[in-house]
Formats: structure tokens, sequence, C-alpha cells
């Protein structure tokens, strides 16, 4: 009986730390793979209270954007999403310094780590 009790332990030890090993090794590099940042984060056409955000990396995903003033701690920013590689954003201040990051959505409620800050001035 005691033979018995210890085999099956030393088996269920060894096919466990075998299985969940593998697996989570397997498991996190796929998701750091499909869930990469954006990347190359920049500006353009920025006028007194317009500008148009810009990064690159992927086509054809959905992105979470969050802005703010320059040094606004995130969480505390304008978050908008974007379906595109840019996005217009109107109604700032004229003369002032933002920050802005960007965060690919893969899938559902799996997001890549935020890119960023990227800061910008306005005209």
């Amino acid at each position: 009986m005691k033979k018995t009790i210890y085999i099956l332990a030393l088996i269920t030890l060894v096919f466990s730390s075998c299985s969940s090993d593998d697996n989570n090794n397997l498991n996190d590099g796929d998701a750091q793979n499909q869930c990469e940042a954006p990347l190359d984060l920049g500006t353009r056409d920025i006028t007194t209270t317009n500008v148009i955000l810009g990064w690159g990396g992927f086509s054809s995903d959905f992105f979470q954007v969050e802005y703010g003033l320059n040094g606004f701690t995130q969480g505390n920013g304008t978050i908008v999403n974007s379906n595109d590689n840019d996005l217009l954003v109107n109604g700032l201040s004229s003369n002032t310094a933002y920050d802005f990051y960007v965060r690919r959505n893969c899938g559902g409620l799996e997001f890549s780590d935020w890119a960023g800050p990227h800061t910008f001035v306005t005209d």
C-alpha cells in the first residue's frame, strides 16, 4: 500500500512539474508575440488646437490612446479608441506641451503594454 501511494505521488509530481513549466513558457511567449505594443509614436499637422497622433507596427488593429498635459499620470488623461494607426485630436490649448500613450487591443480585454509617452507642443 505504501509503495502504491509513493509511486502515485511521484508520478503526479513529475507530470505536473513538466506540463506546467512547458505550457507556461509557451503561453507566455505566444501572448507576447501576439500582443506587442505599438512602435514609432509621432505627430504631424500640429496647429494651435489640433494634432494628428500616429504610431506604427500594426495595421487593421484597434488601439487605445491616452493623452493629457505633459507629465500627466496615466489613468488621469483622456482615453479614446482608434481603429487606425493615427488619430486626430482637437480642442487642445495653444502653445502647450502634451504627452500621449498608445496600446494595442489584442482581442477582448487583452491589451499590449502602453507605448510612450511621446511629447509634442501645439503651435
